[in-house]
């Protein structure tokens, strides 16, 4: 493949491989399954299916299990597979030629495990280029691409062994996503269990207290940003004073990879706007209620109408305290979501946000509650990167595999 180091000898795709010709008249009134090839050698797949009578091209191609399929266009990116059985019978236009492998001496299933090659790709990048029609790969130029090729039944040696790879590998996926999904209900089940999730029975010393009225004296406990007459997107610039819309407010943190910004000017109009360290964001429209506390970086920061803001009395309540409560108390969740589903159009109000109620202990026990959820956090950060970690040697044991197995 482009002068690739193989043990095996180089072969022409042309010489163990034939163009195919199963074209049919696309009928009106006729369903056909359409099949369609992923990129980066992630395999054919089926797309949805259409009518004859909605498709602009005069023929269609049918595939059988084992042929060779290429996208013209995206060839270049990895577009090239093998047909599997449950996509036999499907079709698919002049833009996806197809090849019978002569599998007396190409195993299709060889050359399945050649298309997810770097190597290949870069072979099919460099057959694309210069060729008319906005870098298509044309048939010809794909038959003109080498392979490496093992005699026969090596190639089917070699298959099963790279199989069995890739079995271990999905099998080690399957458990990471489990791992990931149990994982990721232990923090809303501990919170949930640390704060007492039902409001009816709350323990000696807790009380329910709407969020109202867990502010400062003479302060706007809950307070929207400003709406549409205050704040145009032509008031927007790319340096400046910065302001927080609702796609910055994620789940327990700030995403300020991209921040809009307005001018000294009109963040001087909007101060009444302006956020301050261990201010509760919650998001009033789109996904309602995610929700974040202000770090010691935005304070000052503005922020859009479609976030609401609750300023705390911090003797009384604690910042991450109530954030993790609107993260994971059963009690609160339902009541936001009762809220969401009964709001206007116009999203969730300062109203129906003061009046959620929280289960709230001492100043003292919320301390102790947050510690205890921190800790609990951050082993599950550990566990989340160790996941990760053996999924990446996963990977990166299948794809060593491969070059080994297929001589490269």
């Amino acid at each position: 493949m482009g002068g690739a180091v193989s043990r095996w000898p180089a072969v022409a795709i042309g010489e163990v491989a034939d163009p195919v010709d199963r074209s049919e008249v696309p009928l009106p009134g006729v369903t056909y399954r359409q099949v369609g090839v992923r990129l980066w050698g992630e395999g054919a797949y089926e797309r949805e299916s259409m009518d004859g009578a909605a498709t602009k091209y005069k023929t269609l191609n049918r595939v059988e299990s084992g042929d060779i399929i290429v996208n013209k266009i995206w060839a270049r990116n990895g577009s090239v597979s093998v047909v599997t059985p449950p996509l036999d019978g499907c079709f698919c236009s002049g833009e996806f030629p197809l090849f019978q492998p002569r599998t007396e001496r190409l195993d299709p299933q060889w050359f399945y495990w050649i298309t997810k090659t770097r190597g290949f790709w870069d072979a099919c990048d460099r057959q694309s280029r210069g060729t008319s029609g906005k870098n298509r790969l044309r048939p010809q130029r794909f038959l003109e691409i080498t392979i490496p090729l093992a005699p026969i039944e090596e190639q089917r040696r070699v298959v099963r062994r790279i199989e069995q790879f890739a079995t271990l590998q999905l099998r080690a996926a399957r458990m990471s996503v489990d791992a990931e999904s149990k994982t990721s209900r232990l923090l809303p089940t501990a919170i949930d269990k640390l704060l007492h999730g039902r409001l009816e029975e709350l323990p000696s010393g807790w009380n329910r207290i709407r969020v109202g009225d867990l502010g400062c004296p003479g302060v706007d406990t809950v307070q929207t940003g400003p709406f549409g007459a205050q704040l145009h997107k032509s008031d927007y610039r790319d340096e400046g004073h910065p302001v927080l819309a609702i796609g910055n407010v994620q789940w327990g943190f700030l995403d300020h990879s991209h921040v809009d910004h307005v001018s000294g000017d009109k963040a001087t109009d909007l101060a009444r706007y302006a956020l301050a360290e261990g201010d509760v964001l919650f998001t009033r429209t789109g996904t309602v209620g995610r929700s974040a506390v202000v770090p010691p970086l935005a304070d000052g920061w503005l922020m859009t109408g479609h976030i609401l803001r609750i300023r705390l009395d911090k003797c009384r309540a604690l910042p991450r305290f109530v954030f993790l409560a609107m993260q994971g108390c059963s009690s609160v969740r339902s009541q936001i979501e009762e809220g969401a589903r009964g709001a206007t159009r116009a999203g969730f109000n300062t109203s129906l946000l003061s009046r959620i109620e929280l289960p709230m202990p001492s100043i003292g026990e919320q301390e102790a509650i947050v510690r205890r959820l921190q800790i609990l956090e951050s082993r599950l950060g550990l566990v989340g990167r160790l996941q990760d970690s053996v999924s990446a040697s996963y990977d990166a044991l299948v794809h060593s595999a491969l070059g080994t197995l297929l001589g490269r």
